[in-house]
């Protein structure tokens, strides 16, 4: 993998191909990658996201009702952002998702992110963190005062990831990802 210091360079995975089961009750026709979020499908957010911070070329792994994902979005988002798709016929898991895509990949970095999560940070601070420590690889962290909910991330002093913990009513403060 070559070393970029320039986001333009690198290229974004969007994990869009879940089943939605949790909000199914409330989006039941399409895929919740698409649900209405202030009259605009919520990837929308993701992707001008990923245009403010430069990046020019996105994969979408889709799976569940991809073919509307394809539809509503077209080969290049609005903001010049090109797009690539990686249909999953069957569900392989979040692994399984960037593993049917890598015949899209090319040899830039890869910035992988969950289509149904956003968060408000600077990618650009970000991936100057990440080359600053010269990680292979780097996780988005957010602070939690609950981490019920959600995955809890273990670090090591250095701030390395030891250990993931499933989700645990009684889990407390940590770090999610």
């Amino acid at each position: 993998m070559k070393r970029v210091r320039n986001l333009s360079e690198i290229t974004a995975v969007i994990l869009a191909g879940g089943l939605g089961t949790r909000l199914r009750s409330k989006v039941s026709d399409r895929p919740k990658v698409l649900a209405e979020v202030q009259g605009r499908p919520f990837i929308t957010y993701l992707l001008d996201q990923l245009w403010r911070s430069g990046i020019k070329k996105t994969i979408l792994c889709i799976g569940y009702l991809g073919d509307q994902v394809r539809s509503v979005l077209g080969e290049t988002y609005g903001k010049g952002i090109s797009l690539a798709y990686s249909q999953e016929k069957e569900p392989f898991g979040t692994a399984g998702a960037i593993r049917l895509a890598f015949p899209l990949f090319d040899s830039n970095p890869l910035l992988v992110m969950n289509g149904d999560s956003f968060c408000k940070t600077s990618l650009e601070a970000f991936w100057a963190w990440h080359l600053d420590r010269k990680a292979k690889a780097t996780i988005l962290l957010t602070e939690m005062s609950d981490t019920q909910h959600y995955g809890q991330v273990d670090l090591d002093s250095n701030g390395r990831v030891i250990h993931f913990s499933e989700k645990d009513p009684l889990k407390g403060p940590g770090w999610i990802n």
